[in-house]
């Protein structure tokens, strides 16, 4: 039977195996430490009661033991579910029932919320941060290594969540063929070998985090792994460990550059920064070649239902002010088309939908056939993104069918937000938008018609909020309009002329 998805590990295990693979600070291994520490691990989840297909939860911030179950969970033929450590409690659960996991594995900073989340259910929750005895790292330790349980093309290893228009989570599966495929795409557009010394910050439930990493693994590269991203320290480990390529979301990017010296700072290391996510000023990439002149900026445009792969910005493409207002050229492997309501390829610079057939495509969602139907045609992904291809084959985003938000790299969907906001007593009706902000992206904007004899405040509505969504999701700003909002002919809300609305009033300097 094939071996797609520990590929990577095992050849990086033969052909480096005193180099090192990973330092998150607590723990420094080799490729050859590493791949015996995934084999036990995939014993220990084995003595847990995991059995092949079953799904493994993970809640944790980035570290070595996280970065060992990416691998572990293939190894031992179960499916490792990434939950989102921003999620509130009642999201947490959602995905939980939604993929039914034996294991919720979590780290001490989540435990509350594993255990909150678990409560009603019968699955087992593991402290991988319990030291003791009986402990996560215990019982690695006493485990013996398991043989590779193997994996064939289309075995599902990985469910990446991504929450839909309708607001509850849908879990990308992605396989063993998408796994082995997206190394090796981003390999050669990201530079990625032997010598690579890379730093993850990225929230490893991303995707994006996820694909950087597997590609790694691949090139059997260095990697530092951060539990979360601070600008300084990641300033300073560029400097201590003469690190080459990261990947960052425009945001974090703009915190690097406004850190205090960060224009006297030792940054010729790096040979690669790759950013994508969310919309990337203008002003802040060329703000960034300015300050790291000898670095190569790559962008990346995908989704997790594409495995993080789709299009890339090169280097040489970023000197060139027309192109890099696009997202890049197809990666290897990739067809793209743009494509009119009716499906037809439109013609090079007309607007339709960006749509992508490659090995990188998910199998679908899981346990959710009618919405993986309506996204996964003959092998094309439509992406929900409104773009056009120019005559080099370049891709421009001009904006999203789906109403998404991104806000500091995160996806935020403007439905979920609004069905919470619609079950406050005192809401009539609403309407969540993102308007454009210099640090995050954009802002999540609820703007709110209220209950007749009803009253509250913007306060009140970011308590309800904040009680059932993630903190990335609660809108930044409530605006508490008197009169209905603004409706087409169908009864649809207008969201576009709220939007020019309140864009005017904050160019007046008045109150929409």
């Amino acid at each position: 039977m094939a071996r797609l998805a520990t590929h990577g590990l095992r050849r990086a295990a033969r052909i480096r195996p005193v180099q090192l693979a990973v330092d998150d600070g607590r723990r420094r291994m080799t490729w050859a430490q590493t791949a015996d520490r995934v084999a036990r691990s995939a014993s220990a989840l084995h003595g847990l009661g995991a059995r092949p297909g079953d799904r493994v939860a993970i809640l944790s911030e980035n570290s070595a033991t996280y970065f060992e179950l990416y691998w572990a969970a293939p190894w031992g033929g179960t499916i490792l579910a990434h939950m989102n450590t921003r999620w509130a409690v009642p999201e947490v659960e959602a995905a939980l029932d939604d993929c039914t996991p034996t294991i919720l594995l979590h780290d001490s900073a989540n435990a509350g919320a594993a255990h909150a989340a678990a409560s009603r259910s019968r699955i087992r929750l593991v402290d991988l941060d319990d030291s003791s005895e009986g402990g996560w790292n215990a019982m690695v330790d006493a485990a013996a290594p398991i043989p590779d349980a193997g994996s064939a093309e289309q075995t599902p290893v990985a469910l990446f969540y991504t929450s839909g228009t309708t607001g509850s989570p849908k879990g990308a599966t992605l396989t063993a063929a998408n796994v082995f495929s997206a190394g090796l795409m981003i390999a050669s557009p990201f530079d990625l070998s032997p010598g690579t010394r890379a730093l993850c910050v990225m929230p490893m439930f991303h995707v994006g985090a996820g694909t950087f990493l597997i590609g790694l693994t691949a090139a059997a590269a260095s990697i530092w792994i951060e539990p979360r991203f601070n600008a300084a320290r990641t300033l300073d480990l560029i400097e201590q460990e003469r690190l080459t390529h990261s990947v960052l979301v425009p945001t974090m990017i703009s915190q690097l550059l406004d850190q205090p010296n960060a224009d006297r700072r030792n940054l010729h290391s790096m040979r690669r920064l790759i950013y994508g996510a969310a919309p990337m000023p203008d002003a802040l990439i060329e703000r960034a070649m300015q300050m790291m002149p000898d670095v190569g900026f790559n962008q990346g445009y995908s989704m997790t239902e594409t495995t993080a792969t789709g299009t890339s910005l090169l280097p040489a493409d970023h000197a060139d002010p027309r192109r890099r207002r696009s997202v890049g050229q197809a990666l290897p492997g990739n067809d793209i088309e743009v494509r009119t309501p009716d499906g037809a390829p439109c013609n090079d610079g007309d607007v339709g939908e960006i749509c992508i057939r490659g090995p990188g495509v998910m199998a679908g969602y899981w346990n959710r056939p009618a919405e993986t139907a309506a996204v996964i045609e003959h092998g094309w992904l439509r992406t929900g993104d409104a773009g056009f291809l120019d005559a080099d084959g370049y891709v421009h985003v001009v904006d999203r069918l789906k109403d998404m938000i991104i806000s500091g790299g995160e996806n935020v969907y403007s439905a979920e937000v609004e069905n919470v906001l619609h079950d406050h007593p005192a809401v009539a009706e609403c309407a969540v938008i993102g308007l454009p902000h210099p640090h995050w992206g954009e802002q999540v904007v609820a703007v709110v018609h209220l209950r007749r004899g009803t009253d509250t405040d913007p306060a009140t509505l970011e308590a309800h909020c904040r009680s059932r969504l993630g903190g990335y999701k609660v809108p930044r700003r409530f605006v508490l309009s008197p009169d209905p909002l603004p409706k087409g002919g169908s009864g649809k809300i207008l969201k576009p002329e709220i939007r020019r609305s309140l864009q005017q009033a904050s160019l007046d300097g008045g109150a929409a």
